[in-house]
This record gives structure tokens, C-alpha cells and sequence, in this order.
């Protein structure tokens, strides 16, 4: 049995609920009610499976929190236990969604019927949530019911399906494939707010240099930057949130990409936080990417990182 994966339980427990009743020992919800209540910040492992049969998308993956300030969660298990070299979870987005999670409500009971009529055999999202003392607590959403704006609930063990509604369903929708479930923001959790030094290159060669004072930009000898000052923040904005195109989970092709950047990046921005620690962001022309504070792993990008640097090198 603890062998079982997520999705394998997940058959079983809809095994069990053949029919949408309540059973004699099943309190019924009430409209209003939330459906799913936990305390988020008590969340020490998610789990989410998603099978999407308008898409054929169909994973489960496992995500547990390394830190809560920043939100940092690691992949435990990813979609047919397969081997990924950069293991970062997309934290921001799972504590939103375990946020809206808990403001799920019930709308209606739903009418009888077995699961499968409601969209829950699979359901289009299963959901588990466990705390630190070992509690744990499980959604199934299906379809949606178009006249409330909700979705087809169950929550395991009750057999009682309900309709529910929330942003929670919404956020749901951002998770277009497993792609969006891993950390696609290159630096995270590096904010531009803590970047107290940068950096530019072009082929090995320095093109540009800040560090800060308050709220001032000043140059190496300490004089204060004209010109290209009101620049450095969006430039350190866009660096921040940039999302990569495409991860690499190979390794020899991580490896040639590492030895090839590692000897010869296009570009390189060096961000120096304010604990004096510096995060390396090479660049290749062909929009191969490897960071730092990420060291196993290697990215994909999209063309328009490379115009971040343009204002910088002339």
C-alpha cells in the first residue's frame, strides 16, 4: 500500500464512492458553509493530480514547503517519477492557491447521480493537503456548473457531492500542463528590492556597473549615476520576474550546456543582494540559460531576455 501513487489511491477512493449520497453518518454541508477549511500556513505538503480529458493533460506531482519566508516549495515526485534536474516548486503560486483553497464554498448540494455525471471519475483536479502533525485533508473538483459559476465537489471520504464555487477555481486554470507547476521565475526567490549591486557583461567584457545607496545609484567610485540611473530599476524588475520559455532536464545536455556558459556566456548579469551574496545569470546566444542559485539545472529562454541588456552596452 505506501507504494501506491497519488493518482492509484485516488482510483480507489472513487471505487468506494460509487454514488453521489450522504451516508447515515455524513454531515451535510450547507450553502455558505466552507467547503475545505484548513489553516494554510499549517500546509507542509501538497499534493495535485489533474486529468483534463478536453486536453489530455494528465500528471500528478508532490510539492513540499522548504521555506515560508520566501515561499520556497521542492517537487518530491513529478508525473511518471521522472528524474528532474531543478526540483523548485512554484511557491508563490502554491500558497495562493492554498489561500483561496480555504474560501471555497458551497453553493448547493448537487443532485444524485454517480460521480462519473458530475465530471468526478477522474475529476478534473484531486487535490491533498497534509500538515506538519500528519493531518490530512482531500478535494476532488469536476466539472463546472455553469448556472453558479461553481464546480462539482467531493471531498473524501463523504460521498456527497457539492456544488462550490471560489477563486480557487480560477487559479486552477493557470495550471496549464506540470510546466506551470515548477518555479518558471529564473531568479526566484531573489526580489529587485534586495539587489543591492549589479553587474552587466558582454562576452567577458564589464558594460556596466551600480551598487546602491538608499535610494541612489552610485558608480565604483562612489559617485552618483546620471543618465542610465532611472533605468537600472525596471532592467532589475525585468530580470526578477522573468519566466523561462523551457526547462532542461537532461543531463548531458545541462552539462554541455553548463561547460559551454560556464567558458563562454554571451551575456552575464552578477546581482549582489544585500547580505553581500551574488547570483550569476549567464546567457547564450542561443538563449540557453543557467543560474547560480540553481546550479544543477539548465533553461530555455525567451529571445527578449537578451534585450534587457541593450541599454547597458552601448
Amino acid at each position: 500500500m505506501k507504494n501506491l501513487s497519488f493518482s492509484m489511491i485516488l482510483g480507489m477512493a472513487l471505487i468506494l464512492t460509487s454514488f453521489a449520497g450522504c451516508s447515515e453518518s455524513e454531515q451535510e454541508l450547507k450553502p455558505g458553509q466552507r467547503a475545505f477549511f484548513f489553516n494554510a500556513a499549517s500546509i507542509t505538503e501538497l499534493e495535485l493530480a489533474k486529468a483534463d480529458p478536453a486536453t489530455s493533460d494528465t500528471w500528478s506531482a508532490t510539492a513540499f514547503r522548504k521555506s515560508e519566508h520566501p515561499p520556497i516549495w521542492e517537487i518530491r515526485s513529478a508525473p511518471g517519477r521522472a528524474t528532474l534536474a531543478d526540483r523548485a516548486a512554484n511557491g508563490p503560486f502554491l500558497v495562493h492557491l492554498l489561500d483561496t483553497l480555504v474560501t471555497l464554498t458551497v453553493v448547493e448540494p448537487a443532485p444524485f447521480g454517480p460521480p462519473e455525471g458530475f465530471g468526478l471519475r477522474p475529476p478534473l483536479f484531486a487535490i491533498r493537503v497534509k500538515t506538519g502533525d500528519g493531518t490530512v485533508k482531500e478535494l476532488h473538483l469536476g466539472d463546472r456548473e455553469p448556472r453558479s459559476g461553481g464546480a462539482y465537489a467531493l471531498l473524501p471520504p463523504a460521498k456527497r457531492v457539492y456544488v462550490v464555487r471560489g477563486a480557487a477555481l480560477q487559479m486552477l486554470t493557470n495550471l496549464a500542463s506540470f510546466e506551470d507547476f515548477r518555479q518558471r521565475t529564473l531568479l526566484a526567490p531573489l526580489i529587485s528590492d534586495d539587489i543591492d549591486e549589479v553587474e552587466l557583461f558582454r562576452k567577458g567584457r564589464s558594460t556596466f556597473y551600480a551598487q546602491r545607496e538608499g535610494d541612489r545609484w552610485l558608480d565604483r567610485k562612489n559617485k552618483r549615476l546620471r543618465g542610465r540611473a532611472a533605468e537600472i530599476g525596471p532592467l532589475l524588475d525585468r530580470l526578477t520576474h522573468f519566466r523561462t520559455e523551457s526547462f532542461v532536464d537532461d543531463p548531458e545536455e545541462i552539462g554541455r550546456i553548463t561547460a559551454a556558459l560556464s567558458k563562454a556566456p554571451l551575456l552575464e548579469a552578477v546581482l549582489t543582494d544585500r547580505a553581500g551574496k551574488a547570483t550569476r545569470l549567464k546567457i547564450g546566444e542561443d538563449h540557453t540559460v543557467v543560474v547560480s542559485s540553481r546550479p544543477s539545472a539548465a533553461f530555455r529562454a525567451y529571445p527578449e531576455l537578451l534585450g534587457y541588456f541593450e541599454p547597458f552596452q552601448k
